[in-house]
């Protein structure tokens, strides 16, 4: 199997956490990896603070982005969100064991716009761990790739599944419908929170509409790195380790030396920082797998 550094990232994040988050106000529950324009988070006492590259999230808080603004986050079970411009997002309920266990669970919520995510450990699991809420409908998934339109002025929703299935459950109640690998339908609608309708003729549009968020999810966490061009490199030798990188088991002392290695490569805001976050994570890497960067070359750009 290829692993990309989106796989490599989620790998890193999913194995590396140590012990369990019940996110409370005061709990991180995840971090900005890239934004661009005007984005922002706002508490429940209605306390506005900007967001940047390393921003720490946490629960109830509502994350928007203004207009031509974007920006795209991930969870600490490795999920990530990426939103539109004139979005407004919130995790409700976060709770996460680091292992995938029984307790996880995550609620989040839509207000309004567009967003694009991949789930992460949680949507792994069972459908009833994972709930992203709409005004019009409930939905649950099972490890998979889908987006959210949601329009500012009725609540109508517009979802499209990429990969896997979700189930989708209005709100005024009914049985869910299966969307996705599994149901009739990869792209439905909700006019009202009664009905769930399949759209078939206007789903090129829809999925072009979600689409244009993301471009390439790869691309994208590629640019989010300290430094690019040491980010292509550190890509190409991901990929060419990947295929014969079996998954490492991590102690709770490397786990811990991962986490912070990550982060510190996401926070870094000089030439130096990067430079040494990029080494850092290179070290944490090789302490979980000594031979993951067999046959390569690590090269280092200078800074400018």
């Amino acid at each position: 199997m290829k692993f990309n550094k989106l796989h490599i990232f989620q790998l890193l994040t999913a194995i590396c956490l140590l012990g369990p988050i019940y996110a409370q106000a005061q709990d991180p529950i995840g971090r900005v990896i890239r934004t661009s324009g005007d984005v922002s988070a706002i508490d429940t006492a209605g306390a506005e603070r900007p967001l940047a590259r390393g921003s720490e999230l946490f629960v109830d808080e509502t994350v928007t982005t203004g207009r031509n603004a974007s920006t795209q986050l991930r969870l600490s079970d490795g999920a990530l969100i990426t939103m539109n411009e004139n979005t407004q997002f919130v995790v409700n309920e976060y709770i996460f064991d680091g292992a995938g266990g029984s307790d996880d669970s995550v609620v989040m919520s839509v207000v309004e716009g567009t967003l694009r995510t991949i789930t992460g450990i949680i949507g792994d699991g069972q459908n009833d761990t994972y709930a992203l809420n709409t005004p019009f409908a409930t939905i649950g998934i099972r490890g998979t790739e889908f987006g959210v339109f949601v329009d500012a002025e009725t609540g109508q929703t517009r979802i499209a599944v990429f990969d896997g299935s979700i189930s989708v459950q209005p709100a005024s109640g009914g049985g869910p419908t299966i969307v996705g690998l599994g149901g009739n339908a990869d792209f439905v609608a909700l006019e009202d929170d009664t009905t769930v309708v399949e759209i078939s003729e206007d789903a090129p549009d829809i999925e072009q509409l979600i689409n244009t968020i993301i471009d390439d999810v790869n691309a994208a966490d590629l640019a989010a790195l300290p430094d690019a061009s040491v980010a292509v490199q550190l890509q190409q030798q991901l990929d060419a380790a990947g295929a014969a990188a079996a998954t490492p088991a991590v102690d709770d002392g490397q786990g811990g030396a991962l986490v912070d290695a990550i982060g510190n490569a996401q926070a870094a805001t000089t030439d130096e920082e990067r430079q040494a976050a990029l080494a850092q994570l290179v070290e944490s890497i090789i302490a979980v797998d000594p031979t993951f960067f067999d046959d390569t070359t690590i090269v280092s750009a200078s800074p400018n």
